[in-house]
């Protein structure tokens, strides 16, 4: 048969006037001649290997800094803040040219030019994922947390929602602050804000001291307790008692 153009996986060789089918060896879809210096070269490839244009060749893998689409079977340069990628566009970035930064994504990831002052925390050239308790982070661990969501209180590195003994929910600060040293809990850092008191002194309004005052005896929790209130409660439990 004559054709005007050779069908698909042929060449047109002007020597002979006549379709010669693309060797086997270039992998080619689709091939050309160049009668200048006979040679045979791709214009596509079959499935698996990937047009390279720079060669116009057909390879089984794509240069680094490129990534293999599979949509046309060719070689696409990646995005010029990748130094890797594994797709088009600048968030398939699976590695950074010098001077960015890499956060990982579900397509593989992006770089920047500084890692975001929250939510990560700087490793090396990667920018890596704070835990989720944490506002800023030293390192991705829950114990790492450099700062605390509303609601948290940083202590020992964790973000907590209730503070640990001795310590007190500072709201200004987003942190657990320590109790005067006579406490053993509080609601604030001075001596009068003591809701607990340590070994060898009692509590009264709030108070850590060495005794009782007047008219005051201690009960079971270490809390300076009134003889009439005591003598009250008691009437109260007779009167109840005898109902």
């Amino acid at each position: 048969m004559c054709w005007s153009v050779c069908p698909g996986g042929y060449y047109a060789n002007d020597t002979d006037s006549s379709c010669h089918i693309c060797p086997v060896g270039l992998n080619c879809n689709n091939c050309t001649y160049l009668n200048s210096s006979a040679v045979v070269q791709c214009t596509s490839c079959i499935y698996n290997y990937f047009f390279q244009s720079s060669i116009s060749s057909c390879v089984s893998s794509c240069n680094s800094t490129q990534f293999a689409n599979k949509g046309n079977n060719s070689c696409m340069s990646c995005d010029s803040s990748c130094l890797t990628c594994g797709g088009p566009g600048s968030s398939f970035c699976n590695s950074c040219t010098p001077s960015l930064f890499f956060i990982a994504n579900v397509t593989g990831g992006y770089c920047i030019a500084g890692c975001l002052p929250v939510g990560f925390t700087q490793s090396g050239t990667s920018c890596l994922s704070c835990d989720l308790t944490c506002y800023t982070c030293s390192g991705t661990a829950s114990n790492e947390c450099s700062s605390c969501l509303n609601g948290t209180y940083l202590s020992g590195g964790y973000c907590r929602y209730v503070c640990p003994a001795a310590t007190y929910p500072n709201n200004a600060l987003l942190l657990c602050s320590t109790c005067s040293s006579y406490c053993t809990y509080c609601f604030d850092s001075t001596n009068n804000n003591c809701t607990g008191c340590i070994s060898g002194m009692v509590l009264f309004n709030f108070t850590c001291s060495l005794a009782c005052p007047a008219g005051y005896t201690i009960n079971q929790w270490n809390v300076c307790f009134s003889h009439f209130l005591n003598m009250v409660v008691g009437f109260i439990i007779i009167m109840l008692l005898l109902l």
